[in-house]
């Protein structure tokens, strides 16, 4: 069973120095915007801080495995060398919008009704990922990132979803899409 935990007392805990917050879920509290805040290298394996807007949040390093992201919007974050392997980022309003997520993990993480938005993955892995449901990509670089074993390519994934903007692929080959 997750520990609930308060907003307030994460960030008192984290600034005392403690970074071990696996397998707690914060409280909720209903359109909550959690901003400015430092947590990079923090551990929150296999809790759960969905339904929260993260504006200018520090995440780098971060442990988001296995992670129920669900309902979650970040803008303008910082998630490199973040893990979100096996995090579930799905929900109508979940998005990642201006956030760096270079060197970022998301194997086997589940994109679903997510939409990211002026955003880096530069060698991000989202190996073994499943990504569907009204899904969109805008002005994303996934230079150098890695989808082996990923699942792009059904009925609501990837090649399904709207796309528009400038997308650069894994290959660093750029595309200009535009969605009417």
């Amino acid at each position: 069973m997750k520990k609930v935990m308060t907003v307030d007392e994460l960030l008192t805990r984290y600034a005392a120095g403690e970074r071990d917050f696996s397998e707690i879920r914060l409280s909720y509290i209903p359109d909550r915007t959690l901003e400015d805040v430092n947590l990079s290298g923090a551990n929150f394996n296999k809790g759960s801080l969905g339904h929260d807007r993260l504006e200018r949040v520090n995440l780098s390093g971060a442990n988001l495995s296995d992670v129920n992201l669900g309902f979650t919007g970040f803008t303008n974050c910082d998630l490199s060398n973040a893990n979100l392997d096996g995090a579930e980022l799905y929900g109508e309003r979940s998005w990642i919008k201006g956030c760096n997520c270079d060197a970022a993990t998301f194997r086997n993480a589940v994109m679903v009704m997510i939409m990211i938005e002026n955003s880096t993955f530069k060698n991000a892995i989202f190996d073994g990922s499943e990504w569907g449901g009204d899904s969109g990509l805008s002005d994303v670089d996934l230079t150098g990132a890695s989808f082996i074993n990923s699942n792009l390519f059904t009925n609501s994934g990837f090649l399904a979803c709207a796309v528009g903007g400038k997308i650069i692929f894994p290959d660093g080959k750029e595309v200009i899409f535009s969605v009417p």
